[in-house]
């Protein structure tokens, strides 16, 4: 099995790696390991994120940060589509 982040999603992870950088490159470095442990997790247990507010999505929080990751999984692949930030707008990344 493989994760991999749409284009959008991708966009999304280096906008709140930028912004996080302005803040302190420290958090931005923090962020990111968050992210890939949460990775690490989803390919191991891909149906670990919450499904039940995500519609067809599920929802893997990003440990210590307030974002998460919406994604759907098959299986062979886990496709990351957005990094919902889950304070603002906490629903716009639903399409069903």
């Amino acid at each position: 099995m493989k994760l991999r982040f749409t284009s959008e999603a991708e966009a999304e992870l280096n906008q709140i790696l930028d912004y996080y950088h302005t803040i302190d490159p420290v958090l931005a470095i923090r962020f990111l390991r968050e992210v890939e442990k949460l990775r690490d997790r989803l390919l191991q247990f891909p149906e670990s994120g919450h499904s039940r507010l995500a519609g067809r999505y599920r929802l893997a929080l990003v440990a210590g940060f307030p974002y998460a990751l919406a994604y759907t999984a098959t299986d062979k692949e886990i496709l990351v589509e957005y990094l919902p930030h889950l304070k603002r707008r906490p629903h716009h990344w639903r399409k069903d």
